[in-house]
This record gives C-alpha cells, sequence and structure tokens, in this order.
C-alpha cells in the first residue's frame, strides 16, 4: 500500500521550498536529527504570518501520508502538528525535510502479508519533557502480518 501520486503531487507543489532549503540533498532520516519542537519556541516577529498558510496546508497533507503509508515518520508529524497555529522557520524547515524524505521513498509503504506468527508490539517513550507542557513524546505499534495498530 503506498500514496506515490499523492506525494509527487505534494512534492510539486513545495518543489522550490525543498530546494531553497535542502538544494540537491535528500535526507536519510524522516525528521531533522536532535529538533524537538514546542509551543514554548516564540516565533520572530511576522515569522507566523509568512509561514502558517503554507506550513497548514503542507503538515495537514503530511500527515494524510503519514497515518495511511508511513509509520516512520509518525514521530516527526507528531513534533509537526504541535505548531499547527504558531509555526516557526524550524518548524517549516523540519516539514520541507519530511517531505523530501517521503519523496525519496515514495515507493515505498505498509506491506500486509499473511503470517502464522504471534502478534508483535513494540512501545518506546522519550525522556525529554517538552517544556510547555511537561509532556514527553511516545509511540506504540502492533503488527501482524502488517502494522495494525
Amino acid at each position: 500500500m503506498s500514496m506515490t501520486a499523492f506525494i509527487e503531487d505534494l512534492y510539486e507543489v513545495f518543489k522550490s521550498d525543498i530546494h531553497g532549503y535542502l538544494g540537491k540533498r535528500v535526507p536519510k532520516i524522516p525528521f531533522p536529527e536532535g529538533i524537538i519542537l514546542s509551543k514554548t519556541d516564540t516565533p520572530a516577529e511576522g515569522e507566523t504570518g509568512r509561514y502558517l498558510k503554507g506550513y497548514q496546508k503542507l503538515v495537514g497533507s503530511l500527515l494524510w501520508a503519514v497515518r495511511h503509508v508511513s509509520p516512520i515518520c509518525s514521530y516527526g508529524v507528531s513534533q509537526l502538528c504541535k505548531l499547527m497555529a504558531t509555526p516557526t522557520e524550524l518548524a517549516w524547515k523540519s516539514a520541507l525535510h519530511m517531505l523530501a524524505y517521503l519523496y525519496e521513498h515514495r515507493h515505498e509503504g505498509i506491506t500486509f502479508s499473511e503470517t502464522n506468527a504471534n502478534p508483535v508490539a513494540f512501545v518506546d517513550a522519550s525522556n525529554k519533557d517538552d517544556m510547555h507542557d511537561g509532556r514527553t513524546q511516545y509511540g506504540y505499534t502492533i503488527m501482524w502480518g502488517g502494522p495494525i495498530i
């Protein structure tokens, strides 16, 4: 299961922004390493207005693709969603990074197959609290011939 055409169309919309930020560099990971976005990150004057409309469109589209075919990007899209109302330049660049990663991996997706194995579950949590609310990031997945949750 993949969303190749959707990701290609989205990439075309933001291609000039991606090339302006990344050049020809292709991200090797879905979200920039070491970045933790928080509501405590105060945008510079005019920064939110500059990015808001494009950011909301991009992150909403990323959320759609990630939920359906790219669970590897779940952490990053969760970070991006924190700043839907007040995006910073760092958040904008992180969203462009994720789109470039998805574009590079657009032919990949989720594979489901029959299995006689038992379900497998994974869980992990961060030890880095968000300065805004004190919460940490966490996640889990349950797989059984493909991701169930």
